[in-house]
């Protein structure tokens, strides 16, 4: 296939009530990518930025897209990449390529009448690839970092209520006292639903440390772990995930066993390679992280320098980054985990008039096809781009 163009397409749509922390305006920002091949078929992806840089990414689209239109690529001989020296190797234009890159291989897909879970499975080894009875498990996310007591009780109640097999809030906002009894109430309520321990629903706590300011410090970061930590599956984000060294002393503190987790920033191998011995999960978004293939590449290359590294899918974009995301932790059997935002979108109603949030377990492999070739990108007028409506903390 020949690369014909490439488009950018932003959104903003209401989101949380109009009251979510971050969204000072009531609305999320999306910005949506497609290519069109010669054969006039097209596929789309997102890219996680676009939530907090929509003004500047399709001047950074277009720039990159001249590099590509009019080249020719072939599934049995695959090159992607496009490289501009040194800015591409990771960031904001790697996450572009990454994009692209997942635009393109879908059309390849679809030309050679491959599902998107068949296609990326071949790209994995055979031990790699998730068979169909291989369990994925699923994590609902919610507990806004601002929430009290009773809303976050009420978000682990509807983890319960749904059959989820995790519930994750965030901490790192208010005072410590004031999360410690948010997630020992939250702690209480799962005991006390599952105190025979089946079916238990994990427990994940994130502190949001990639985005709050000030960052917690050492000291105050080893504390709260240690008080929380009982029952908890992962503390995500315990500290900036830009200062590894913060993490090498973090680990020396409370110890090897405390399971941690990182990820989501990520956009090039060497930054997880950086973390290998410091984290037990690595959070993988095929929206920011690369494109399948780096991802794919990444998995690999890791579990060979440490064996016992466990994987999860972030997700935090439309149901577009949903499914993407979901498609790729179909097609291998190292993600353990998906997580499945508790805030919607409104234009997912739209995007996808055919999908509900809540069936997104139990979709099959031919359904996230369907829904990814029936994407709706036209008549969104209601969601027209709002300048200012990208993420931002005051």
């Amino acid at each position: 296939m020949k690369i014909k163009f490439i488009t950018t397409k932003r959104f903003s749509s209401s989101y949380g009530e109009n009251k979510s922390y971050g969204q000072p305006l009531g609305y999320k920002s999306i910005v949506i990518i497609s290519v069109t091949s010669d054969n006039f078929i097209t596929k789309s992806a997102e890219l996680y930025s676009g939530i907090y840089i929509p003004e500047i990414l399709p001047n950074m689209v277009d720039y990159y897209s001249n590099l590509l239109i009019g080249r020719e690529y072939f599934l049995d001989k695959l090159d992607l990449s496009s490289h501009i020296p040194f800015i591409s190797n990771s960031g904001i234009f790697s996450s572009i390529e990454g994009a692209i890159q997942n635009c393109i291989l879908q059309i390849l897909f679809k030309e050679k009448n491959l599902s998107i879970v068949d296609g990326l499975k071949s790209y994995f080894h055979l031990n790699l690839q998730r068979k169909e009875f291989d369990s994925l498990k699923y994590y609902l996310s919610g507990g806004s970092v601002a929430y009290n007591v009773e809303e976050t009780l009420k978000d682990a109640n509807t983890a319960i209520l749904d059959n989820y097999d995790g519930f994750k809030m965030r901490c790192g906002l208010q005072e410590f006292k004031v999360d410690q009894k948010r997630v020992f109430e939250v702690k209480s309520l799962l005991n006390k639903n599952f105190s025979d321990n089946k079916n238990k629903i994990e427990l994940m706590i994130d502190f949001i440390q990639g985005t709050l300011r000030p960052c917690l410090d050492l000291k105050r970061c080893e504390d709260n772990i240690n008080i929380l930590k009982e029952g908890v599956l992962w503390f995500e984000e315990p500290l900036n995930p830009d200062k590894i060294y913060d993490y090498k002393k973090l680990r020396d503190r409370i110890g090897k066993d405390v399971p941690l987790a990182i990820g989501e920033s990520f956009t090039t191998y060497s930054e997880y390679e950086s973390f290998a011995d410091l984290i037990q999960f690595f959070q993988l978004d095929v929206t920011h992280g690369g494109s399948f293939l780096d991802l794919t590449n990444t998995i690999d290359n890791l579990l060979t320098v440490s064996p016992n590294l466990r994987f999860t899918s972030h997700v935090w974009g439309s149901a577009l980054s949903v499914l993407l995301n979901l498609a790729f932790a179909r097609a291998t059997n190292c993600i353990e985990w998906f997580e499945i935002p508790m805030v919607e979108f409104e234009i997912n109603k739209y995007l996808f008039p055919d999908l509900k949030m809540n069936e997104i377990r139990s979709l099959s492999n031919n359904d996230i096809d369907l829904l990814l070739n029936s994407i709706n990108l036209s008549s969104l007028d209601k969601f027209n781009f709002i300048s200012g409506s990208g993420y931002r903390i005051s």
